[in-house]
């Protein structure tokens, strides 16, 4: 009976070996330790579930390395550097530097001025006034301090002039350099936050086709392998003005009782193809080969759809690399949950920005590569072994029992 149980669990085993990981990509050695950006390609991404989960990263030694995915948010904030035009630097010697600046744009709402100064052990008592038409100067803050600027990291640093919300068009700076030399103003400006829309990289749509029946389109987007998509945007032809309801399907081919294959279609959004709004709608996270894109016409004549190009979130894994060390992103099933490492808790305290290691080219395993059994590659296979063991574990019960009774 022993026997039996050992060889169940060897066939199990060898079953649970066989759906380890199925294809890898190389990452180049980097050049210093310290944290790396791994951006997730289309062909890597085509291999990957919706959420991502089911890679891994390992050494040479095939010891498993704590990463997190970053995903492009679907808007973040950014901030953008807006210079003024220096109008005026006047220096009076031992009495006062006067600096006007004047708005490079249009007006804006600003409660902040970003001076750039050459570095100088001194303090300078400053004022600071705002024009519109630099002839009549009002207070917008009186007798301030301009501390000791040290650039840690250059020969100059950003000193930054907090003051109530204004939109004058210049702004007056006065310095007092009574007893002490001028101070060197390199740039003026202040930092405006503006949005961003998340980067998207571009799913190849190996087919598209379009068919008209009476009162709808039918548009079908044939992908080259599975892929996530999160984003679509076309172009209209032919009609200046239109406004119509439209929806996306997943389509997929699917196998009933009586083995016979069809097509069904699994909804996945609703929205509006109108000549007022921008020709791009997001999608809720979706791994397929194949979207329906179907337009209701009503009475009008036919849209021509035309450069229809489908999107994922850029995603990228984050890790913490050795100079030197050679690293594998190792792929498994899709079913594979995500990993759970420590550094998940320290996402904050991560750089931004980061050094990019850009993945090879994704190689898919033999059966040779994994070093599995071929005949557990199959499940029906399996199945069957499985039921072979539940019949002789039968047997051997219903001899033990006749042996009992006896």
């Amino acid at each position: 009976m022993k026997y039996v149980i050992v060889c169940f669990l060897s066939l199990w085993g060898a079953y649970v070996y066989g759906q380890g990981f199925h294809a890898e990509s190389k990452l180049e050695p980097v050049s210093a330790d310290g944290f790396y950006r791994i951006p997730l390609s289309n062909a890597l991404s085509a291999h990957l579930n919706t959420s991502f989960s089911n890679f891994r990263i390992v050494d040479s030694n095939g010891t498993f390395v704590p990463f997190l995915v970053e995903v492009e948010t679907a808007q973040r904030q950014k901030d953008e550097f807006v210079p003024y035009v220096i109008e005026e630097k006047v220096i009076l010697p031992d009495s006062c530097t006067i600096v006007v600046l004047r708005s490079s744009g249009p007006r804006a709402r600003i409660n902040n001025i970003n001076l750039v100064v050459r570095n100088a052990a001194v303090r300078k008592e400053a004022a600071l006034f705002g024009s519109d038409d630099k002839e009549t100067w009002y207070a917008l803050k009186d007798r301030f301090t301009l501390g000791y600027i040290d650039g840690a990291s250059g020969t100059a640093d950003v000193k930054i002039i907090d003051f109530p919300a204004s939109d004058y068009e210049y702004y007056k700076l006065w310095f007092n350099d009574k007893g002490s030399a001028p101070l060197n103003i390199l740039e003026a400006g202040y930092y405006k936050r503006i949005p961003e829309e998340a980067r998207f990289q571009e799913i190849p749509v190996r087919k598209v086709t379009q068919e008209n029946e009476k009162d709808r389109s039918t548009i079908t987007l044939a992908l080259d392998t599975l892929h996530t998509v999160e984003k679509i945007s076309w172009s209209v032809t032919g009609m200046p003005f239109y406004q119509r309801d439209a929806s996306i399907y997943v389509s997929a081919d699917a196998t009933d009782k009586r083995s016979k294959t069809r097509t069904v279609r699994h909804y996945l959004a609703h929205f509006q193809v109108n000549a007022r709004h921008e020709n791009t709608q997001y999608l809720p996270s979706t791994r397929t080969d194949r979207l329906v894109f179907e337009i209701a016409n009503g009475d009008n004549p036919p849209l021509v759809l035309t450069d229809i190009r489908l999107y994922q979130r850029r995603r990228y894994g984050v890790a913490w690399l050795k100079a030197g060390e050679t690293y594998t992103i190792k792929v498994g099933d899709t079913g594979m949950p995500p990993a759970r490492y420590d550094i998940a808790s320290f996402r904050d305290s991560i750089p931004e920005v980061l050094p990019q290691v850009v993945p090879s080219e994704v190689v898919l395993y033999s059966v040779d590569d994994t070093g599995s059994f071929t005949i557990f590659t199959t499940k029906w296979l399996v199945w069957i072994a499985i039921g072979v063991v539940i019949v002789i574990l039968g047997f051997m019960s219903m001899k033990m029992v006749k042996e009992t009774r006896a």
